[in-house]
Formats: C-alpha cells, structure tokens, sequence
C-alpha cells in the first residue's frame, strides 16, 4: 500500500511540473488579440518586436533584419510561426488596408455585403490578382469572435506555385485580418486544415482598439445619401457605421449665415437613421461628421440644390471629347415619366423614362466629325433641364463660326472643352469653374456699355413671369444681336460680377465671350 501511495505521488508531481498541454501566449496588439500556441510545435515566434532578437534565423532564410522589417510593415505581419517538421508556416496578419476602411467590421454588414465581400476571393476577383487560387471560401460565424471565410487556396508566382493553405479572412476593427496555415513542398492534408484550427480557435479579440493600435478611421456605408439634387424639402440619410457613433450633420444655405444641426447616434448593430429638414429653396453645403471613441473621425461634403419645381437629373454616361469608339452610350438617371429628348447634329429621337427614372441612348459615332448633341428633360410641373455636349471622332479639323452669325468666334475645337454645369451648381461652385471654358444657351434680357465693354446679361431659361437664371457676358465690341434674342454662349468663367435686378442686389457668373451665336431671332408679335 506505502509503495502505491509512493508511485501516485511521483506521478501527481510530473504532472504538476509539467503541464499538459502547456501553451504560449502570443500578443497582436495591432488587432488587439491574443493567440494561443502549442508548446513546441513552433519555432522561432516571429512578431515586429523581436525580429533583431531573431537575426541569425532571418540570415539563414537569405533575408536582413530590416528587409523584414519593412516586410512585417507593409503586409500587416503580427506573427510568423515555423513548423518545419511538418513544412508549415503560420501567419497571422492584420492589415488597414482597402477592405478595412470599407467594410469596417464585418459583423456589422448586412447579408449583401458580406456577400459582396466574398465576392472579392472568386477566380477573376482582387484576391487572384495578388497570386492567390481560392479554391473554396465560406462563411462561418464563430461564437466568441464573429464570421471569418472558411478559405482553401494555393499561391502562385508566375505561374509556379508557391506554397498552399488553409486560411481564416475577415474584416476586424477596420482591419483585414488573416490567420494563415502555410505548407509547402508537398499536398495540403487534413491535419494542416486541424493544426490551424488549434490555433485560430484560441484567437480571442481584447478590445476595439488597443494600445499600438494603427490609426483606424471609422467606416461609413450609405444606403441612403444626400441628393445632388431634389424638389423635396427632406431628406434622410441612412445606413451603417460603428455601433454608437455620433453622427452630426451641419446644413448652410448660401442665403443664410446659420448653419441647421442634426445629429442621431448609430443602435447597437450600427444601423442609423438621419433626417434632415431644408428650411427654404436654394443651394446647399452639407458636412456630415462620424466619430466614435477610438477611432479617427470620418468627415463628408455634399452640394444639394433644392428647387419646388426642379427636376432632378443625373447623367451617368455621356460622350467623350474624343471619341475612338464607333457606338457610346448616354445614360442617366431622373424621375418616372420624364419626356427626354436627344437632339444629336439636328437629329432628335425622345423617350419617356420608364418606373425607375432611368434612360438611356445609343449613339452611332461611327463617321468622323464633330458631333453636337443636347438633352432635354421635360415633364409637367417642373422646370425644363437642359444639357449640351460637344465631341470629335477622328482627325476632323473643326471649322469657325459662321461670322455672319458670330461674335469674337473661336475654333470650335476649344469648344469641345466646353462644360455645361447646372446653373446651381456654377454659383455654388464657381471657384472650381473658374477660367474654365462654358457654353450655355440663353434669352439676351439686356445689353449694356460699361467702361469700353458690352455687357449682355443672358437668361438661362423662361418663366412665367420672366426670365430666371442669369448669366453676364462680357465682349470688347458690340454685337449684332437685340433683346430677347436666343443665343449660344460659349465663354471663360471671371467668377461672380454683382449687378442690379429690380433693385436688389444679385451675384451673377461673369463670362468672357469667346463665341456667341444667334439661335433664334426674336420676332416682336406686336410688331
């Protein structure tokens, strides 16, 4: 009996002296998390902290110290493990990379992106592009961690295969994060696929961000943003961020020096919802602010103009100033049942938008030459939209003017330079149109002299009561056209002129006339 108790007490003190199962703890403070590793099975550990401690290791695989430094750095290395009795390497990365500052956190996407992002490691896609063959790549939502790809691959380098492995992708605190079984010289196994999992399934997450942490934005995705445009008084922004960011946006009317404050705060899944209020029809500047504590701020600009009777318009395709295609698509986006016409060198075909708003023209540019073509979107109760475009095909030499109906005219090739930005946008953005060369067509309303120059104020478009949407055109001589005459306008933006309307003071865009031409002769009824 003394003898049995002597044997069980040798054996209770080798297992206390020798744990079973004993593990290394290995911190990633970038991520921040912390692995687990089998005592024994790896060596050397590498992280970015003790890369020098490793110098003879580094010397023996042909590399420096600083080779791999930079190495860990730019491909977000936090741990590089060696089996080399079983030609395996582990790999845990964490990368601020594209995908991160998208995606964010994949937890909190929804079905679609999350398909999206999966998308991304399909044969054709980024992934394959860096070398990388996936040959499967499933989602699996993980208790403690969240949903990370399931991935079986091979890496290639010019068309030689590299090494293969199992993997574990997803997207962390704004980082892409991978934990990576490499193998090499040989078949992938299922004990490759089991070894990673003794791994990875002691990958446990410490925070959001954590001390050394990179400097991580915060990601916003939009389902619903600001219109560029928009005949509503309201709006609402919608989408998803960080769960409880603040998000506060900043409204100022280009009429009022008070600025409108909304903010909301994001729920528990990051979802958020922003309605914002115009006060009054006119031009907009919009800054929307997400923060939340850790993270770098994200900060947003948007241009909304907002009309009771504007109809929106959203071209998405249009010619190109040069064009090398013989067939070209313009296409676009506004509202259900819109009247829109294309008028191309004198050619007019119409179509009337279908449920969605969209339209869409093909455009036979097979014949050299230059072609003029302009947009017209009507619909009932709101102000017509008009759009001009200019483009060459081939090595046509485009011709002057006619100077029968011309002032100052230019060669039509400069023309073809020429941008027609909506009025709204020209007075809210006239520093960016500033020196560029425009062309608009518009109702001469007055003709004036002032200090050596002609002075011809040009609407833009007819009311009911009027003109509205004025512009200034400037010529060093007088011209050979009356009131109310219909002309083209092509011109260099001199920024905004003031000028007098009905005694109240008004800004307008200042044009230096290099082209006008008569469109329409006004013939006086009365007359």
């Amino acid at each position: 009996m003394r003898k049995l108790i002597v044997f069980f007490s040798i054996i209770f003190c080798l297992l206390v002296q020798t744990p079973v199962n004993a593990e290394e703890q290995v911190i990633l403070p970038v991520l921040p998390a912390v692995v687990l590793l089998p005592q024994g099975v790896y060596s050397p550990v590498l992280t970015p902290d003790n890369l020098q401690e490793n110098q003879a290791f580094i010397f023996s695989r042909g590399g420096t110290v600083e080779q791999w430094q930079e190495e860990f750095k730019n491909s977000g290395i936090l741990l590089k493990a060696y089996d080399d009795s079983n030609k395996r390497v582990l790999q845990v990365t964490g990368l601020l990379d594209e995908d991160g500052q998208r995606y964010g956190d994949i937890d909190l996407q929804s079905p679609a992106t999350r398909a999206q992002y999966r998308s991304l490691y399909k044969s054709d896609g980024p992934f394959a592009q860096k070398g990388y063959r996936v040959e499967s790549a499933e989602w699996k939502n993980f208790k403690s961690i969240g949903r990370f790809l399931m991935m079986r691959y091979s890496f290639r380098q010019d068309g030689e295969v590299i090494h293969r492995g199992f993997a574990r992708r997803s997207v962390k605190n704004g980082l892409s994060v991978m934990v990576d079984m490499q193998v090499y010289d040989r078949t992938l196994s299922a004990g490759d696929n089991t070894a990673l999992n003794k791994v990875f399934d002691t990958l446990s997450f410490t925070g959001s961000v954590g001390v050394g942490a990179a400097a991580t934005p915060i990601f916003l995705n939009e389902s619903a943003s600001a219109p560029l445009e928009t005949n509503q008084p309201s709006f609402t922004l919608k989408g998803m961020t960080r769960a409880g960011a603040k998000l506060t946006a900043t409204v100022m009317s280009f009429t009022s020096t008070t600025p409108a404050n909304f903010s909301v705060q994001a729920d528990e899944k990051g979802n958020y919802s922003l309605p914002i209020q115009l006060s009054s029809e006119g031009i907009y500047m919009m800054n929307l602010s997400v923060q939340a504590e850790g993270l770098d701020p994200l900060e947003k600009t948007y241009s909304i103009t907002y009309g009771r009777n504007l109809l929106p318009v959203q071209i998405t395709l249009q010619l190109p100033e040069i064009m090398t295609q013989d067939k070209y698509t313009i296409s676009g986006i506004t509202q259900a049942g819109v009247n829109v016409q294309m008028i191309l060198n004198g050619d007019n075909t119409s179509k009337r938008t279908a449920k969605n708003g969209s339209f869409s023209f093909n455009v036979n540019t097979k014949a050299e030459g230059i072609y003029q073509l302009r947009l017209i979107f009507e619909k009932k109760g709101f102000d017509a939209r008009t759009f001009d475009f200019t483009a060459v095909k081939g090595s046509a030499q485009q011709s002057s003017l006619n100077p029968d109906n011309a002032a100052n005219a230019v060669p039509l090739a400069s023309q073809g330079e020429a941008v027609s930005p909506s009025y709204t946008e020209l007075v809210a953005k006239a520093d960016i149109y500033d020196g560029m060369l425009l062309t608009y067509d518009g109702f001469i309303t007055r003709i004036e002299e002032q200090a050596g120059d002609y002075i011809l104020s040009i609407a833009l478009r007819k009311t009911a009561t009027g003109f509205a949407d004025t512009i200034k055109a400037v010529m060093d001589k007088a011209p050979d056209f009356t009131a109310q005459d219909k002309v083209r306008v092509y011109g260099l933006l001199e920024g905004i002129g003031s000028g007098e309307d009905a005694s109240i003071d008004l800004s307008y865009p200042m044009l230096r006339v290099q082209s006008l031409t008569l469109l329409e002769k006004f013939m006086d009824p009365d007359a």
